[in-house]
Parts: structure tokens; C-alpha cells; sequence
């Protein structure tokens, strides 16, 4: 039996990022890393533009304007936005125009419809603004040439306005991680099928597939399997080579029916691991078959739950390079009790707020699944603990 840090150095060892590229528009690139850095094409804003509705003109026209002795100026035309005027603001004109407006040749400044009488023909001004003023200018925002998205980023919400403000419609990103999952059990049974006595629904299909899906990869293999050596082995041996990497569920133990040793050996997997000193989820099995990592979890929801978060996220950060998966660890402060005690290694389910710590409400057994809810956080209890009291100090895995 080996420690969970020797499990997790000996996984990293086998697995090789993947470097898969895929250049996808910009809808479809939240969340996603980027492979390439991005240089606006075009300046933001790509022409002088009127950050107000009002009248552009000359500003030495209206220099001497003010509320008791209004200048005023003949109205040229108007612009609104998006449409361009080819005219120009000669002496003694101005031209109304919407926020958002290109500014007109011959025009300095734009003063906002407030400031005037809002006519028509012609217009009073009662203030007077500077040259250059309430102007946004060309590339004010961006310059062309600019970097607007790096090499390693995670894109957001911000990148996409950015990105489709220059007209950039697509992204190149590293690709997703592609997994296969594979739940085994005789006593299994699928949704939307009537439970028979001495059966149970499937959950761990639906919470693996959705961790996986959280975190960023692709369950694109998942399958419910009987206890049964062949069929599971054709399942492995069918979808290996279309995933970057394998989970199973069930079968790891040492019963007649926990199959998965019989499976890796008829398989020719090379068993990396049988086995970590932890609870729950001890009898954890890796191997690596056509050169893709097979990680075979419990099939205890919450022990497979362990194993994944303990070992399989950290295998997908190593795949995708996403930062985000590094298992972050925190210190907090118990409030209140958690009398069990622990001989090995235990993983406690917890709540997490603020430097204090909860245990998690509802059943703490390795079946039960009630107390996920809420959860956002595991109690790294040492070996030979007695229990846990109110104002212990604890380390946790953040969820």
C-alpha cells in the first residue's frame, strides 16, 4: 500500500500534456485556454467618434456662447450612428450628431444636447467647449498592434468583448481533455428503468461525468457495465484509443465479483498501483493500457468521489495544463466536533467559510451521497487521529 503522495507523483510521471489545438469561434471560447497570442487588427475605436448625443462644429465658433449671449450656427446635417456623412463642418455651421457618431471633417469638438436649444435649422449654443473636446479619438481604446489576449490565458467574458470589438470572430485554444468513463456493477441500474428489488440507479455515472464536465474535459465515452470480464474489456479495448484518459467505478476490491483485476490482466494494462493508505477509497487501481492512464475508482459514491478528487483532478490538470485544476489545500479552524476516530489517513467531507470549518451535514459512510450537498471542501485527517474537536486546527482540499 503506498501514500497518496506516491500515487500522485507516480500518475504525473506516466501522463504527457496534450497538445491538441482547435481553432473555435468566439462564442463557443469562454473558459478556454488560448495557444496563440492576439494582436488587434484594427484600432478601437477605428474613427474619431462622439462619446454623447449633441453637435459637432468648430470650437472657435462658439467660443464666446454662454446662457445670457448664445451663438448660434446653421445645422449642416445629421448623423446618426453607423452612418457616415462625406460633408464638411465649414465656418459657422455644426451638425447633429448621436453618441456613437463618426465625427465630421472640419469639426473640433462636440457639445451635448443639453447645452443648446436642440434645433433644427438652426441651433443656439450656450456654453462653449474646447478644440478636442468630447471626442473620443481613433484607437483611444486599442491601438492596432496591440496584444489582446496571451498565449497560456484563460479566455473570459472580457477577452470576448474585446476580441469581437477588432472584429476577431476566432480563437485558437488547446484542446479539451476527452475522457472515457465506465461504471461497473450487476446491481446497477440506468435511469428512466424500473428498479428492481436488490438493485440500485446509477449515480456515479452522473456525478463523475459532471465533476469531469466541470473541470473542463469531455466525457465522450460512458457506459454502464455488468460484472462481466469480457464486456468490459470490449468497452476498454473500443474507446481507449479515443480518450486521453480512463475512469472506472467498481469492481477494485477484493471480491469475486470486483472484476477489474481480471480485466487489466486479460488486457495487458501495466499495473501502476493497487491500493493507497486512505479512507475511504483505499483499494484505488491504476494502469496504464495503449498508452493512456486507466484510473478504476470505487464504486462507493463518495470513496469514488475521493479518488477522483484526489487523483483524477490532479491527472487532468497534468493533461489539459489548466491551472485552475491545481488542487488548492487551505488551513481552518473546527467548529465543531468530528468524534470518529481515524487509524489511516481520512478524507471528512466539510463546509468552508472564512477560516472555519464544518462538518458536512447527514452520513459520513462511503455509500452515502446526502452530505455532498453543500460540500465545497475535505478534512485531510492524519493517521492515529482521535477524533476532531471544536478549535482544532485542520488542513482541507478545496472542492
Amino acid at each position: 500500500m503506498i501514500t497518496l503522495e506516491q500515487a500522485t507523483e507516480t500518475l504525473l510521471n506516466e501522463i504527457r500534456p496534450i497538445t491538441r489545438t482547435r481553432l473555435i469561434s468566439l462564442e463557443k471560447a469562454i473558459g478556454r485556454i488560448s495557444v496563440e497570442d492576439v494582436h488587434a487588427p484594427i484600432d478601437m475605436p477605428p474613427f474619431d467618434r462622439s462619446p454623447l448625443d449633441g453637435y459637432a462644429q468648430r470650437a472657435a465658433d462658439i467660443a464666446q456662447a454662454s446662457r445670457d449671449k448664445p451663438v448660434k450656427l446653421k445645422a449642416a446635417a445629421e448623423i446618426p450612428a453607423g452612418v457616415f456623412w462625406d460633408g464638411t463642418i465649414s465656418p459657422g455651421s455644426t451638425a447633429r450628431i448621436m453618441t456613437g457618431s463618426m465625427i465630421p471633417k472640419g469639426a473640433d469638438c462636440v457639445v451635448k444636447q443639453e447645452d443648446t436649444d436642440d434645433g433644427e435649422q438652426e441651433v443656439c449654443f450656450y456654453v462653449s467647449v474646447k478644440s478636442q473636446e468630447n471626442i473620443c479619438f481613433k484607437g483611444e481604446d486599442i491601438k492596432k498592434g496591440t496584444r489582446i489576449l496571451s498565449c497560456g490565458s484563460v479566455v473570459s467574458y472580457a477577452h470576448l468583448a474585446v476580441l469581437a470589438s477588432v472584429g476577431h470572430s476566432r480563437v485558437l485554444v488547446r484542446d479539451r481533455v476527452k475522457a472515457g468513463l465506465l461504471s461497473t456493477g450487476d446491481e446497477l441500474t440506468l435511469l428512466g428503468e424500473p428498479l428492481e428489488q436488490g438493485k440500485i440507479y446509477n449515480s456515479n455515472l452522473f456525478m463523475l461525468a459532471g465533476r469531469m464536465e466541470n473541470l473542463g474535459a469531455d466525457v465522450i465515452s460512458l457506459y454502464n457495465a455488468k460484472d462481466d470480464v469480457l464486456e468490459v474489456c470490449r468497452i476498454i479495448e473500443r474507446e481507449i484509443d479515443g480518450v486521453d484518459i480512463f475512469f472506472t467505478t467498481g469492481g477494485v476490491s477484493v471480491g469475486r465479483r470486483d472484476i477489474m483485476h481480471a480485466v487489466l490482466s486479460r488486457l495487458g494494462a501495466t499495473i501502476l498501483f493497487w491500493k493507497i493508505s486512505l479512507k475511504p477509497g483505499t483499494p484505488v487501481l491504476a494502469a496504464i493500457y495503449r498508452e493512456k492512464l486507466l484510473l478504476c475508482l470505487s464504486g462507493n459514491p463518495f470513496a469514488a468521489m475521493t479518488n477522483f478528487e484526489l487523483l483524477g483532478r490532479p491527472s487532468l490538470h497534468k493533461l489539459s495544463g489548466d491551472l485552475r485544476l491545481k488542487l488548492v489545500r487551505v488551513k481552518g479552524i473546527m467548529d465543531d466536533a468530528f468524534s470518529k476516530r481515524s487509524p489511516e489517513r481520512r478524507f471528512v467531507r466539510a463546509v468552508y467559510e472564512n477560516g472555519r470549518v464544518k462538518i458536512a451535514p447527514h452520513s459520513h459512510s462511503s455509500g452515502a451521497l446526502l452530505s455532498l450537498l453543500g460540500c465545497n471542501a475535505l478534512i485531510d485527517i492524519e493517521g492515529g487521529s482521535p477524533g476532531l474537536n471544536p478549535g482544532d486546527n485542520v488542513e482541507l482540499v478545496l472542492l
